[in-house]
């Protein structure tokens, strides 16, 4: 069997795959269409605490939340800050 997997992986250039990757895949993809208690369940996890630590995938990206930032600036449009290389209140 491990020489199957291994010429399936050649083939497929992915011989980076190991059964934990695919494991990860798994309850990755489980998770998003389903939930964490059904990718614990394909895993043979009693709960999904292990298999939320160390199986399921979680997004590096955060979503776009600028336009709810901009919301800060009151809509005012951005300038550059002013620069100021001694306190205003000396003299000279």
């Amino acid at each position: 069997m491990r020489r199957q997997w291994r010429q399936a992986r050649a083939d497929a250039g992915l011989e980076w795959v190991t059964p934990h990757t695919f494991r990860k895949t798994v309850a990755t993809l489980i998770d998003k269409e389903a939930d964490a208690k059904s990718a614990a369940a394909q895993l043979g996890h009693a709960t999904e605490q292990v298999t939320n630590k160390h199986y399921i995938v979680k997004p590096a990206l955060a979503p776009d939340s600028s336009g709810i930032l901009e919301q800060l600036g009151g809509g005012l449009p951005t300038t550059e800050p002013t620069r100021r290389d001694h306190d205003p209140r000396q003299t000279g």
